[in-house]
């Protein structure tokens, strides 16, 4: 959007609500190794940069951001954050780190993470911001160049060649998809209740749904769930989470086909066959790339009730 919109001078979104994990910088510097090992793969393909363009859209088209945990408001106080959980989430990324054998975070990309951290810290607060884009966006520019020189650096690249070796096409998004932002309805409100879960593994879920900190609890029905990972049931079915307990009146799965990306997107049977079982209502993106449609036609699939976005770009739901 910004860059589709370079001569916009006033903010896009009056709000933007991102997770509050930027107090800590190995979570940055994890989110940029990701960046750097894509980087390795795919050179050309510069829209992989996503933290900096991250950083650009707050700084020039952003009104206010607000940094969401666990426990915050949104919207005012209409709905409640059920995650992400900072201290989790900080303890999971030592766990991933580990999974991945990386014993600790190359010393210039933990620095670098911590001079991000800084301008993120300066971005959030719009007093400060204000009237300082320029400078803001300069100091930016410096550390995206500085991160490019990390590719060259040898430590680093020795990093990434291993991943690559040991893990294949692996892409370290699992910490990107554990730091989405879950919220549900600050109260019960009959006939209106969601439940958005973002790209968020299973085991968060299933953390999230057992009241861990015995703070937030997941109501025992909602009227919308948002389901996760585009309905993707994952190579072994990790993504797939069962909602049938909560009686939702509807799910909404934005999936499609992503073109030269074999499997993505692909909405698996079980949430099909849920949907069946529980009388609901599927809103989709579209249908066709779903297990429940074999003839891979558009329209064409086995939920009962079920209402398509396409080919409009958004559908309001009621």
């Amino acid at each position: 959007m910004m860059k589709t919109k370079p001569t916009l001078t006033i903010p896009i979104f009056q709000k933007v609500y991102i997770p509050h994990i930027w107090k800590t910088p190995v979570i940055i510097a994890v989110l940029l190794l990701e960046e750097l090992l894509k980087h390795s793969k795919m050179s050309a393909r510069k829209g992989a940069y996503s933290l900096f363009d991250l950083m650009r859209f707050l700084c020039v088209h952003t009104g206010n951001v607000v940094l969401v945990k666990r426990g915050s408001y949104i919207e005012g106080e209409r709905y409640i954050a059920l995650w992400p959980d900072p201290h989790c989430v900080g303890s999971y990324t030592d766990t991933y780190l580990n999974s991945l054998g990386i014993a600790s975070i190359p010393k210039l990309l933990l620095k670098l993470a911590k001079k991000l951290r800084e301008l993120i810290s300066e971005c959030i607060n719009v007093d400060e911001t204000n009237g300082n884009t320029e400078r803001f966006l300069s100091r930016l520019n410096v550390l995206e160049e500085g991160f490019f020189q990390l590719i060259d650096n040898r430590e680093i690249a020795l990093m990434c060649r291993k991943l690559k070796a040991t893990k294949g096409d692996i892409c370290l998004n699992h910490l990107g998809n554990n730091i989405s932002i879950v919220f549900q309805n600050a109260q019960f409100v009959r006939g209106e209740n969601l439940l958005f879960t973002g790209d968020l593994e299973k085991e968060f879920l299933s953390k999230i749904e057992s009241n861990y900190d015995k703070k937030y609890q997941l109501y025992p029905t909602y009227d919308f769930i948002k389901v996760p990972h585009h309905g993707t049931k994952g190579n072994k079915d990790e993504h797939y989470f069962d909602f049938k307990p909560y009686n939702p009146k509807c799910f909404m799965i934005p999936n499609g086909r992503v073109h030269g990306i074999k499997g993505n997107w692909q909405t698996c049977k079980k949430y099909g066959n849920d949907i069946n079982l529980k009388g609901a209502k599927a809103i989709c993106s579209n249908s066709d790339f779903c297990e429940n449609n074999s003839g891979r036609c558009f329209v064409t699939c086995l939920c009962t009730k079920r209402q398509f976005v396409f080919p409009n770009k958004c559908l309001k739901v009621t």
